[in-house]
């Protein structure tokens, strides 16, 4: 970096921070009969089954102790719900086209999954928990009032008024992602300052004590330096032994921001480690390895995208990652395209599967099903020289079969 660009980068980090201790308000935590979700979006799962879910419009995120924490009776069951959307739309009473699934996560003890859901595309819609059951394979909405709950308020949320480009307003952008790690929740999203793109950090149990940052990073499809987009998905891992935000943005740049500058109103300069391609979003983010029969080989992280295939990066390389220059294109970190598309919704369900929600180009409906982890994720869904019966089977099989209704 050269000397004036250290110089200007110092003075934005002074101002940032002089003008969020003068506004930083107060956090405030709810016990069970205060809390309401008036959205609910992304989620992650903490300690002994306890479940976060962002409520951007309700500017709050929501602790819920699930209580489930027994093993599934199966481990490697596969997982199939045709019609997801439809099945939604029973429980709940409402018209598939007006079903909408915000985020899903596996619980890491039970490999029960969960699912929020939106009834309605408004700014007020029908908010639910779903969840589908391992061992009973049924689909089921949670009544929250059963389960006890706490919640954490977020200041500087963005006001519903603001509105981006093409009318959609920044407060469905109060909470993008969240990410566990060791007694704390990290809460991306965007703040109504200046420097929009933020990290929140609170720990759980939740405290009025909360850390709010601004992150900065290279875009190299943009050439520039950015802070308004947030991150969309991320997850911590420890490069030369230091913690590390792991974090893919829109559009598509993926950075490393370290844990240890995420200070209470610190102007943060996150390092842009590659570009994962123009006009795309990432979607989820996990870490993965090829099991035994597929090669076996060492630790990989795999970004799901909604406009490109699924990209898959090596973890090894990324203390020496960096991108300065800008690229439209696939730059920075090696990158290996991976076969697997359109997935709305991704997470690991074991160490040999994975669970997506798809939507089926011929029906138009979402089906939520497994597929093998590693190499060739869902090859076997493609009508290959292999699938003949006198050659030798793809060693992943097929976790769903397609049946087109023929008989004899």
């Amino acid at each position: 970096m050269h000397k004036t660009a250290k110089f200007a980068a110092v003075a934005i980090v002074m101002t940032l921070v002089i003008a969020m201790a003068a506004y930083l308000p107060a956090t405030t935590t709810q016990a069970q009969s205060a809390v309401e979700l008036q959205s609910a979006g992304a989620l992650e799962f903490g300690p002994d089954g306890v479940l976060f879910i962002g409520d951007s419009y309700g500017a709050q995120v929501v602790a819920i102790e699930t209580n489930d924490m027994t093993a599934p009776e199966v481990a490697e069951a596969p997982v199939l719900v045709e019609r997801i959307d439809v099945e939604l739309a029973a429980l709940l009473g409402a018209n598939p086209l007006d079903i909408v699934i915000n985020d899903m996560v596996v619980n890491p003890a039970s490999q029960n999954i969960y699912l929020t859901v939106h009834i309605g595309r408004t700014i007020d819609p029908g908010v639910a928990l779903a969840r589908f059951v391992k061992n009973t394979g049924e689909l089921e909405i949670l009544d929250l009032s059963a389960f006890e709950m706490t919640s954490v308020d977020l200041p500087m949320a963005p006001a519903f008024e603001e509105e981006l480009q093409y009318g959609h307003s920044e407060r469905i952008l109060t909470v993008t992602d969240l990410t566990y790690y060791d007694g704390d929740l990290l809460i991306a999203g965007v703040s109504n300052q200046e420097f929009e793109s933020t990290l929140r950090r609170v720990s759980y149990p939740f405290t009025d004590d909360m850390m709010i940052a601004s992150i900065e990073i290279f875009h190299g499809a943009h050439n520039q330096q950015e802070t308004h987009a947030p991150i969309v998905t991320s997850l911590v891992y420890e490069i030369e032994g230091e913690p590390y935000l792991i974090a893919a943005y829109t559009c598509t740049p993926l950075a490393k921001i370290r844990l240890a500058d995420l200070e209470d109103g610190a102007h943060v300069l996150g390092t842009t480690m590659a570009e994962l391609g123009f006009g795309n979003a990432p979607v989820d983010m996990f870490l993965y390895q090829n099991p035994e029969m597929l090669g076996g080989g060492g630790e990989k992280l795999l970004i799901t995208n909604d406009q490109r295939s699924a990209t898959s990066v090596t973890p090894a390389l990324f203390a020496d990652a960096e991108l300065t220059e800008g690229s439209f294109f696939p730059a920075g970190l090696d990158q290996v395209d991976m076969p697997l598309t359109g997935a709305l919704h991704a997470d690991p369900l074991s160490d040999t599967f994975l669970v997506t929600i798809r939507r089926n180009v011929q029906t138009g409906h979402l089906n939520m099903n497994s597929v093998p982890m590693g190499l060739w994720f869902d090859a076997a869904e493609s009508i290959v020289e292999m699938n003949w019966p006198d050659r030798e089977a793809s060693p992943a099989g097929s976790p769903n079969p397609i049946d087109y209704g023929f008989e004899g």
